[in-house]
């Protein structure tokens, strides 16, 4: 997460991102979008989540600030984005030409540090 972003949450009251999404504000925020109802990659309808495409305004979201994704899609879109160091705000879009197996990587993925065994 960016300063910025932290600096403009703390500037409404909020020690972290996470109190922001457990806060009154957050919900009243997303029933105010009247966000869609199916996940914006696959269709689905069940356990669906908001996924922030753009921080700009946080705490005062505006429709194109979210998208809609379902618990598998989100952690799809999260995991492909630290693999190949994609910005959250645009790895929606890349998880989603992914899974219909036109994602091309502009980026190297990040190798895993192996452990040294004593």
């Amino acid at each position: 997460m960016r300063r910025q972003t932290l600096a403009q949450l703390r500037s409404l009251g909020f020690r972290s991102y996470r109190a922001y999404l457990l806060s009154d504000l957050w919900k009243a925020n997303k029933a105010r979008l009247k966000l869609r109802k199916s996940c914006w990659v696959c269709r689905s309808r069940t356990d669906l989540h908001a996924h922030h495409a753009s921080y700009l305004n946080i705490g005062r979201e505006q429709p194109g600030d979210v998208v809609v994704l379902c618990k598998t899609c989100h952690r799809g879109t999260h995991n492909l984005a630290k693999h190949y160091r994609l910005p959250l705000e645009t790895a929606h879009t890349s998880y989603k030409a992914y899974k219909a197996g036109t994602f091309v990587p502009t980026r190297k993925p990040v190798k895993k540090k192996r452990r040294k065994r004593m």
